[in-house]
């Protein structure tokens, strides 16, 4: 039973740390792809964006170039320059550049020329606010709805506009590029051209999605051309930054159910090899204790030392219970009878069962401190109960005795009482008849607290008052019932099968101190006290040999 209960408990607290150390190391892996994978993500934004502002630096310099031709200049020193002569000149100039058409528009004063559709020249008269003087360059996105964006510039002779010069260049160039960063970034993302005005030019609609949320839940990446105030904007999710194969994942996994069915072997391995001596070592003593005679049991070789303390100490025990049963047949029936019953309620079978039990549960916890603890006050109450075979102890060792078994008893049921001690230098050194307390304070643990789950104080006190020493058990617990308690004293026949623990110390302190020495219990504040009242000149020395 023991062993089955430490396998489940340990079963339980290995499976959710294999489970929480996993879940944390695929979180940690998640994590560490999101921070590479973020980084990987903007350096490849920032070379997609900057192939596109190479773009716009080639088509800047070359129409800042084409607006200082000489060749351009000398044409357009005649208002009207012959159309075909100036097509001729501008492909010379423009041949194998970005520009996919290059154009001349002659300016007068503040008039431009626009060719016609028949080849000739048409004024618009005062037109020229419409297009870009002094340094400025013009960026025109889809000019008359064509698929180019336009670089426009001043072309100046003596201070004066003389032309503006324009150049398309076609949008393939910029949706390729967009297109491939989407394609070989290896990330479910999207990527935009935004104009000065944050409007969009061109996205990747096609070939990216549209549905990533420019937000927290989101990488955002911008690159802006100061040139023209166009910005390239490439956004992924974080779900999509913090995907890790499934194969990494499933090897997590993996390697933590080996590790957890492997630390679930050693487990049980370990706690049978640490429980089954206890198990043992606990069932033996039942049985033996139904038999009503202790044999001694060989100590395991494999024993751990808690258990070879426990088996060492059972067979102390069993040779002097078993000595001390002997020595009671040899006296009179009814001090045979006392004596007996009086063994049998200090070693009780269930009582060191139950104990050994929760040794063994503490063993298995690493609880060495409460371990040592325990075994300690089991040792020494069996002693001090036992005395070498002596009916009497001074008052100093029964309240060693008693506070032992209420360890003892704390560990059986924690948080249910705190013990107080009162005893005087005066009282400790009187010579009483033994195990007068234990049953009383016995009696206060499993009335008083356990049976009504209330918790509390036990306090134990013994002085001097005037000419009697005063032993008293008080207890804050269920208050007793005093008239019950008053007829199981005076021997009422209908309890005589009740509470057989107080009425043996009411008769034996009868028998021994005489009437008038017995047991008297009082309910005050709802502290029940049980007291016991014994003439100093009975208590000098061992009354009874």
């Amino acid at each position: 039973m023991l062993h089955r209960k430490l396998v489940l408990v340990n079963a339980v607290i290995i499976i959710l740390s294999m489970a929480i150390v996993s879940n944390v190391a695929v979180f940690t892996l998640r994590e560490s792809a999101f921070r590479n994978n973020s980084v990987l993500f903007s350096m490849k934004t920032e070379e997609t964006s900057n192939r596109i502002n190479e773009e716009f630096r080639t088509a800047e310099r070359l129409i800042s170039d084409l607006s200082k031709d000489r060749n351009l200049t000398d044409l357009l020193s005649e208002e009207t320059p012959d159309r075909k002569e100036l097509e001729d000149t501008l492909s010379s100039i423009t041949s194998g550049n970005v520009f996919d058409y290059v154009m001349v528009l002659p300016v007068s004063g503040q008039d431009v020329y626009v060719l016609s559709d028949n080849g000739g020249w048409i004024k618009q008269e005062n037109m020229l606010k419409d297009y870009p003087e002094g340094s400025d360059i013009k960026w025109i996105f889809r000019p008359e709805g064509e698929a180019c964006y336009r670089v426009m510039k001043a072309v100046y002779s003596e201070d004066a506009i003389t032309a503006v010069v324009y150049g398309d260049v076609s949008l393939n160039n910029l949706t390729e590029k967009i297109d491939g960063f989407v394609t070989e970034s290896g990330f479910d993302c999207r990527m935009s051209l935004l104009d000065e005005n944050g409007n969009y030019l061109i996205t990747s609609d096609l070939n990216g999605r549209t549905d990533i949320a420019e937000n927290g839940d989101s990488l955002t990446v911008t690159e802006s051309y100061p040139g023209n105030g166009w910005k390239t904007v490439a956004t992924v999710s974080n779900d999509e930054l913090k995907k890790v194969p499934d194969d990494d994942i499933n090897r997590i996994y993996g390697s933590a159910a080996v590790l957890g069915f492997a630390g679930l072997l050693l487990m049980y391995v370990v706690t049978r090899k640490a429980t089954d001596p206890i198990q043992e070592l606990a069932d033996s003593m039942q049985e033996y204790g139904q038999k009503g005679k202790y044999e001694h049991l060989p100590v395991p070789e494999d024993a751990g030392q808690e258990a070879r303390i426990l088996y060492e100490s059972y067979n102390y025990l069993a040779d002097e219970v078993n000595q001390s049963i002997t020595n009671i047949q040899e006296i009179s029936k009814k001090e045979r009878e006392n004596q007996f019953m009086l063994l049998q309620a200090q070693i009780n079978p269930h009582f060191l069962y139950n104990t050994l039990n929760t040794i063994g549960w503490l063993a298995q916890n690493n609880q060495n401190e409460e371990i040592q603890g325990m075994v300690v006050s089991l040792v020494k109450l069996f002693r001090t109960s036992l005395n070498s075979g002596k009916p009497t102890v001074t008052v100093e060792q029964e309240i060693d005795n008693v506070t032992s078994y209420l360890r003892i008893m704390q560990y059986r049921y924690p948080d249910s009482y705190d013990i107080e001690l009162d005893v005087s230098d005066e009282a400790k050194d009187y010579i009483i008849i033994k195990q007068i307390l234990q049953p009383l304070a016995e009696n206060a643990i499993m009335h008083g607290f356990v049976e009504s789950s209330k918790d509390g104080i036990i306090k134990i006190s013994a002085r001097v008052e005037g000419d009697e020493l005063v032993l008293k058990v008080s207890n804050s617990g269920t208050e007793i019932d005093l008239e019950m308690i008053n007829k199981l004293l005076n021997n009422d026949p209908e309890l005589a099968d009740k509470h057989y623990g107080i009425r043996n110390i009411n008769g034996r302190l009868i028998q021994y101190y005489g009437e008038g020495c017995g047991l008297k219990y009082s309910v005050e504040d709802g502290i029940t006290t049980a007291c016991i009242r014994l003439p100093l000149d009975k208590v000098r020395e061992e009354y009874y040999e």
